[in-house]
């Protein structure tokens, strides 16, 4: 079956912020990939996991996370003072909330997709984490420059986690980011219709 509803018709009827069934999460993570070379130019580099997406929807917003292919054979000591990226999000009428102030769209990095409803804009902003001078591990989240536009801390967690890289959400844009049952990091998004 080819994409019928694409990114933009899935994150449309979808009530309350639910998980997106994984074999849709899977083809909207392919969806993704329509131009690779638009995606080289980002801050970070990596190769993408695109059978292990995560995606949320909550009416007319929505997000999709996808890890890095290797996230789940890395490890804690493979992370220092360099940003190492673990994925990507994208999010869907939707953009990062920095101090109580919605992220511009001319500070993210949108990508431009063709869907069977036509043409559609999704920020996509990379996933990075690193170690702080104290040594404590941040996560940052990048737009189009190398400068990320949110860092914010990561917590020590020990959940059991299917997927390398998990995400769920709040009524209150609150968006929580769990790497490999290990360690999450949360923040904000806003809304924002391109």
């Amino acid at each position: 079956m080819t994409i019928s509803l694409a990114l933009v018709g899935l994150l449309t009827i979808a009530n309350a912020q639910e998980r997106i069934e994984v074999s849709k999460a899977k083809e909207y993570a392919q969806l993704t990939r329509q131009n690779p070379e638009l995606l080289k130019t980002a801050p970070l580099y990596f190769e993408a996991d695109l059978d292990q997406p995560v995606g949320l929807a909550n009416n007319d917003f929505g997000g999709l996370v996808i890890p890095r292919a290797d996230l789940a054979e890395g490890s804690e000591a493979d992370v220092g003072r360099e940003p190492v990226a673990i994925g990507e999000i994208w999010l869907y009428n939707l953009t990062l909330d920095k101090d109580g102030w919605p992220v511009s769209e001319n500070n993210l990095d949108i990508v431009t997709l063709n869907t069977n409803e036509g043409i559609a804009k999704f920020p996509r902003c990379i996933l990075g984490v690193k170690k702080t001078g104290a040594n404590s591990p941040v996560l940052m989240v990048f737009g189009k420059t190398q400068k990320p536009l949110l860092t914010v801390p990561l917590t020590k967690i020990h959940k059991n986690q299917s997927v390398p890289l998990d995400m769920s959400a709040s009524e209150d844009g609150r968006v929580t980011l769990s790497i490999s049952g290990k360690y999450q990091a949360s923040f904000k998004v806003a809304e924002l219709y391109l």
